[in-house]
């Protein structure tokens, strides 16, 4: 009993010396039907909210540059709104067969889909041949004019029930990495559009949305910086007993300078970068997991946390990593997320790589103590300042104070016989010792 006790104050501990750099959030994903309206883009270092309508846009055109050569899909991705009725066929017209386009047998076409791997391939680009460095799906790269020029037909399916429409659409080309053409009409012809976007002029964003019933060109996302969006999207997902199939889910896509580990079966208040095993780029890696749900497919609640699930996520060139829980999901009546963000800075230069050694470096003597104890931390340079804090077994902070240096002496005289805890927080590192008062 002694031991668990002992066990349930360190967690408290734990999560009591973070707070200074932690904080818990929230998002409101919106309500009514459809479900969550609206995509929130998120800074983690400031907390930044930018809410915004996603029920509203069919497609969307990258708007990156090509950076070759490695990072050139990702200037000509095409992507479609899937989990807003928004289905993508791949026919086996040439866009130069546009007026004898012909639907026949359509529902044993390729249904093209975003995945959540990356924001580089989506739906228009999905089946682009990887050994062919000119293919990027939807079209071919010209030598002659140095245009992406468009090769393929698609059938757009926008809506359900009786109020689905049907576009035939063919992107032309994205003229030198510039400028996006495409074309599209009804089954029959009649009311062709031709609509271009400028990327320059959403430069500095992922991508433009279109309407394609308004006919509108939409800029979503927000001008300030932004690492994560919590959003409605489609993805293939398997269920015990189930065949994998898409379904539509509320999660979480990273952007792509964000680098995310997922860390599993560790406890949540005292996990700390030392658990991170693999960091990765793919968008879906915080995703929708987070949370499940007894009932299976379709996914529709209620929903519980996936117990002991952290995410550690850290910027490109960037030494600050931040650490990620989920505390909350409620999709019934108001769709919400809560969620804490720790803030985790850049270890000490003091040859210490992990908590671990870092606490097998500091000595706290004599234990048991009366009048004094001493505190010793000899892998520090002693140019850090330490936090230190005196905590009873209730989990009461009874004495706090900072000290720059490696060692220093602690007076006890005032405290009453037992047992206590003393933690010295440095630079973000945190370490708890055992001190018993006698």
């Amino acid at each position: 009993m002694k031991r668990n006790i002992v066990s349930i104050i360190l967690l408290a501990l734990a999560a009591a010396v973070s707070a200074q750099n932690t904080r818990v959030d929230s998002v409101s994903m919106g309500t009514g039907t459809p479900p969550y309206p609206y995509d929130v883009f998120y800074n983690l270092t400031t907390g930044d909210k930018d809410t915004v309508v996603n029920t509203n846009w069919h497609l969307a055109f990258a708007m990156r540059p090509a950076l070759p050569p490695a990072n050139v899909m990702r200037s000509t991705t095409v992507r479609i709104n899937a989990s807003r009725n928004v289905t993508l066929y791949k026919s086996n017209f040439t866009s130069n067969q546009w007026s004898s386009f012909d639907t026949a047998g359509f529902t044993t076409w390729r249904v093209m889909a975003n995945g959540d791997s990356s924001w580089d391939v989506a739906a228009f680009n999905a089946d682009y041949d990887a050994s062919n460095p000119f293919d990027y799906g939807w079209g071919q790269y010209s030598m002659n004019s140095h245009n992406v020029e468009g090769t393929k037909m698609y059938l757009l399916a926008v809506g359900s029930g009786q109020a689905k429409t049907y576009k035939k659409i063919t992107i032309q080309k994205l003229a030198y990495d510039t400028l996006w053409f495409f074309t599209f009409s009804n089954l029959d012809g009649t009311d062709s559009t031709t609509q271009t976007i400028s990327k320059p002029t959403y430069k500095g964003k992922l991508f433009a949305y279109y309407n394609i019933l308004t006919k509108t060109v939409i800029d979503r996302e927000p001008n300030r910086n932004w690492d994560l969006v919590f959003t409605h999207y489609r993805t293939n997902a398997t269920f015990p007993g189930f065949p994998t199939s898409a379904f539509n889910f509320a999660g979480v896509l990273q952007a792509p300078q964000l680098n995310v580990a997922r860390v599993t079966n560790v406890a949540k208040p005292i996990s700390d970068t030392s658990d991170i095993t693999i960091y990765s780029k793919r968008i879906g890696t915080i995703g929708w997991d987070w949370k499940v749900t007894p009932l299976g497919p379709p996914p529709s609640g209620p929903w519980n946390l996936t117990d002991s699930l952290t995410y550690f996520i850290k910027r490109d060139k960037d030494s600050v990593t931040y650490k990620l829980t989920f505390d909350k999901f409620s999709n019934v009546p108001s769709q919400i997320i809560v969620f804490n963000i720790k803030t985790i800075s850049p270890k000490m230069n003091t040859g210490i790589s992990n908590l671990s050694n870092l606490n097998l470096e500091v000595s706290i003597y004599p234990n048991p103590a009366k009048q004094i104890v001493n505190v010793s931390i000899p892998s520090i340079s002693g140019k850090e300042q330490v936090v230190v804090s005196i905590i009873d077994m209730t989990g009461k902070v009874v004495s706090t104070t900072t000290i720059v240096g490696n060692n220093t002496q602690l007076d006890l005289s005032s405290f009453n016989k037992g047992l206590y805890f003393i933690n010295l927080n440095i630079n973000g590192v945190s370490v708890t010792k055992k001190l018993i008062v006698e």
